[in-house]
């Protein structure tokens, strides 16, 4: 959890610092944002089900397995997380 908010507090001083220094306009800074929000939400939604549907915060594929140890291995773990219609 804390490298996550460290890296954070990085990159928003890092992106102070530029646009004090002139490299960077506001407005490069907010497009960036926007930009970065739209991504990272596509990618959630690449691999997790919607917020707003009933299987919110379920991946959307099953498990990858492929090449665990067969000892590792459950029945639970290569069932589909959510079943098929």
């Amino acid at each position: 959890m804390r490298s996550r908010y460290s890296t954070l507090a990085y990159a928003s001083f890092h992106r102070m610092l530029q646009t004090l220094d002139g490299r960077h306009h506001g407005s490069d800074v907010v497009v960036g944002i926007l930009i970065g929000t739209v991504a990272g939400f596509v990618g959630y939604l690449h691999c997790f089900y919607s917020p707003l549907s009933a299987y919110r915060g379920l991946p959307r594929c099953v498990r990858d397995t492929k090449g665990m140890p067969a000892h590792l291995l459950t029945e639970e773990m290569t069932k589909p997380l959510i079943p098929f219609r």
